[in-house]
């Protein structure tokens, strides 16, 4: 099977690389398309997976349309000389509009209801959708949804097992309390006219977490100056040996707060998409299985990690509410790969 997967940011390495290397290994051949994004380069690089980078991300809202249709023509053209009898990718609408051209099956991963364009370009265009069964939203026939989430790909007990020997190779000091912080960037299209945490919660937040151990952040873009010191240096592929040994996660980024809470660590999320339409995932996470605390509110999000610090016995009760997720979760990867050779005949 000839087998095309696009890759936009650096989670849908994660997501798909169980999958690239086991249809490697199975004699089918996968060719990975990417767009230009440091830490995406970085991290394909880092898993030793050839990728040929088609377009450079867009910059500004005004330059998508332009971006996007340059993208979409290298991947015709790239796509014309390999035949591929699927294509797959997150959210991706170029895969949708390829394979209708080259009357081939192209497969969407979708695990966020707020993108009304996806809904637009992709989802019409796409042979089948996959999406975790808690996704709110109907998206026509070919809508599979499972019991699983997108992180599940790759932080599955059968895919992940945390290790700390990387982590102390880089400076970080595994004998004491880690806390991690996450401040995204709010310059990607898709966040236009939403804000996570204010510098001053910001300095809040990492004063209160350095009485307690040592803190990191993970940053896009500036920090105020008086947090730099704080910022994390360390490879991108490592970063979920250091959410599994962390004591708290707390930050305005979606994915990092979902990677958290599936590694047993008590996670708190806050951004003001929560007060226009939250994904079912968090919904689930919190109000299901009390994992990941999420809030539009940042005073509210402080007070949380407040108690989260008062409370002793927190990472047992995260432990308990894991294992009753994955319990009840499957292992996403191999839903994938089921549904790829078992589920459609090629």
């Amino acid at each position: 099977m000839d087998i095309i997967i696009t890759i936009q940011h650096p989670a849908h390495v994660h997501f798909f690389k169980h999958t690239i290397w086991e249809l490697n290994e199975d004699g089918h051949n996968v060719t990975v398309f990417a767009r230009e994004n440091e830490i995406t380069v970085e991290l394909l690089d880092q898993l030793e997976l050839p990728h040929t980078i088609l377009a450079k991300s867009a910059d500004s809202k005004l330059r998508l349309p332009l971006i996007q249709t340059k993208y979409e023509l290298k991947l015709l053209q790239k796509a014309r000389k390999i035949q591929p009898d699927v294509l797959m990718a997150i959210g991706e609408p170029a895969i949708t509009h390829v394979g209708k051209l080259l009357d081939a099956d192209s497969i969407l991963f979708i695990d966020t209801e707020h993108s009304k364009l996806q809904k637009k370009i992709s989802v019409p265009f796409a042979s089948r959708i996959y999406t975790p069964d808690c996704f709110k939203h109907e998206l026509g026939e070919q809508h599979v949804r499972y019991p699983g989430y997108h992180e599940l790909a790759y932080l599955h007990p059968n895919r992940y097992e945390a290790r700390t020997d990387g982590l102390e190779e880089h400076g970080v000091r595994t004998e004491n309390t880690i806390s991690v912080v996450r401040f995204v960037g709010w310059n990607a299209n898709h966040d236009v006219g939403h804000k996570g945490f204010s510098p001053a919660a910001k300095q809040e937040i990492v004063t209160l977490l350095d009485e307690v151990g040592n803190v990191y952040i993970s940053a896009e873009g500036d920090l105020p100056a008086e947090l730099e010191e704080y910022r994390l240096s360390l490879p991108p592929h490592l970063i979920h040996d250091l959410l599994a040994t962390a004591e708290y996660y707390i930050g305005d980024s979606g994915t990092m707060a979902t990677e958290a809470a599936l590694l047993g660590t008590p996670s708190i999320r806050s951004n003001s998409f929560v007060e226009d339409d939250n994904p079912g995932v968090f919904e689930e996470l919190q109000y299901e299985y009390d994992l990941v605390y999420t809030t539009a509110d940042e005073r509210d999000a402080i007070r949380k990690l407040e108690e989260f610090i008062k409370t002793d016995d927190i990472h047992q009760q995260w432990e308990r509410k894991r294992s009753t997720l994955l319990n009840e979760k499957i292992d996403t990867t191999e839903f994938i790969l089921k549904q790829l050779v078992g589920g459609m005949s090629y």
